[in-house]
């Protein structure tokens, strides 16, 4: 199972980075300049998207766009979870 985290802000890089313990990780940023572990793979939206799991770690204030912008684009049996 490969895991996906969507957002690498503060909360999202820790969460990616203790994931990465038991699953491979890609993580997804807006913001190119975001530092991940070395244990979490930088990818784009798309691929990110991909992932068979896929953690949302965005700002509450931000989540309905990501959502209506990301919904379309999900693979088909992908497991999204919120961690509002």
């Amino acid at each position: 199972m490969v895991v996906g985290v969507y957002g690498l802000g503060r909360f999202g890089a820790f969460w990616a980075d203790c994931l990465a313990n038991r699953f491979p990780v890609k993580g997804y940023s807006r913001n190119p300049g975001r530092a991940a572990s070395d244990r979490v793979q930088r990818v784009g939206e798309d691929e990110v998207l991909s992932c068979d799991a896929l953690f949302l770690c965005v700002a509450i204030s931000a989540m309905e766009e990501v959502l209506e912008r990301i919904a379309p684009r999900l693979a088909e049996g992908t497991v999204v979870l919120d961690t509002c």
